[in-house]
């Protein structure tokens, strides 16, 4: 019993470190392309009046936002990523809770990706724009950050379990199984009878 939990933990982060490493290299591969062919040129279409690549140094969050705050960017992305991570372990394995570590890799995997821009280059490399409408140019990072918090909501509302796994699951468990001293009580008044029942056969 213990080698297969320990066997499931061990698959568990397994999963999670090649998930995140596969996600932070596309994102990363992605940012090397625009650096290479986007830097200094003028943007390029993808589909013609709706999608474009621009080359654009973010120096804020996701989508510009909190221009010139890295420093503190940094240090909140590295508790967020501390909390996923934590959320992350509490997760019970089994195909009802996929969906629930899904959100939580892509989220990892984004934040990640970022902050590798950061520390690297002292700037988010963004480049993929939609100018139908107006809209801050974004990355593969800052979709992946978007799809696991809408992926999170589509949790809430229709599948709360899994979200409930994430920070009730294992007081649950522990709740529920029974301790070592209500299953010896049955045990020890069973021989309590069978040794009045002797005392009494040998009285008689």
């Amino acid at each position: 019993m213990e080698k297969a939990s320990v066997r499931a933990g061990v698959i568990r982060w397994a999963v999670l470190a090649a998930a995140v490493l596969v996600l932070v290299a596309l994102d990363q591969w992605t940012k090397v392309l625009a650096l290479r062919h986007l830097a200094g040129h003028t943007s390029v279409d993808v589909i013609p009046g709706w999608i474009r690549l621009t080359y654009v140094e973010n120096r804020g969050a996701a989508f510009g936002i909190f221009q010139g705050r890295s420093f503190i960017l940094g240090i909140f992305s590295t508790i967020a990523a501390i909390l996923i991570i934590w959320l992350y372990g509490r997760i019970p394995v089994g195909k009802d809770t996929v969906l629930a570590r899904i959100c939580l890799i892509l989220i990892l995997a984004g934040a990640i990706g970022n902050q590798l821009d950061r520390l690297i280059r002292t700037f988010v490399v963004d480049m993929i724009e939609f100018y139908l409408f107006s809209f801050p140019v974004f990355n593969v990072a800052d979709m992946m950050i978007v799809i696991g918090g809408i992926l999170m909501f589509v949790l809430a509302f229709f599948f709360p379990k899994q979200l409930e796994s994430m920070i009730g699951n294992k007081e649950k468990k522990t709740a529920d199984k029974p301790d070592a001293a209500s299953e010896a009580a049955p045990e020890g008044a069973r021989e309590a009878e069978i040794q009045e029942a002797g005392d009494d056969s040998s009285h008689g």
